[in-house]
């Protein structure tokens, strides 16, 4: 990898292909979480930033690291989201699944209101994290009681 722009574009590429760190891949299922209505609201934000301090895999980044995160992050969805929300989904280790589900979930109902577009980027979420409909509709089912007051 001799020059720095040869392992830029090797990192890039390693990256597109679905190695996704696991906080890379937790940051980037919610950041896609908080466009799937195709509008970022303050309180979506905020729940991502929240969720980044509170939660087992996010709780020892700096800010300095969770913004370079968010760059990344942010520039594979803006080049392509679907592929995108593809590759943090494979990266995702099995046995945490419901959890990163259910905080996308939270994410989506962090501004009051669920529209038609974030149920179908929910159903496509369950579909790529491989969790099964009774789970996915358990999660949504505790979290909109949860979110109801």
């Amino acid at each position: 990898l001799g020059d720095g722009r040869m392992a830029w574009d090797f990192f890039k590429n390693l990256v597109s292909r679905g190695a996704w760190s696991k906080e890379d891949a937790f940051y980037g299922i919610l950041y896609a979480a908080t466009a799937a209505d195709g509008e970022v609201s303050a309180q979506e934000t905020e729940e991502v930033i929240a969720l980044a301090h509170r939660t087992k895999t996010m709780k020892g980044v700096s800010h300095t690291d969770l913004a370079a995160i968010h760059a990344r992050v942010e520039d594979q969805f803006k080049r392509d989201f679907n592929a995108a929300l593809s590759d943090a989904c494979n990266s995702v280790p099995a046995e945490v699944v419901p959890s990163i589900f259910a905080h996308a979930v939270d994410v989506v109902f962090a501004d009051g209101k669920v529209v038609t577009k974030e149920v179908e980027f929910l159903r496509n979420l369950a579909e790529k994290l491989k969790l099964d409909e009774p789970t996915a509709q358990k999660i949504i089912d505790v979290l909109q009681t949860k979110n109801a007051y």
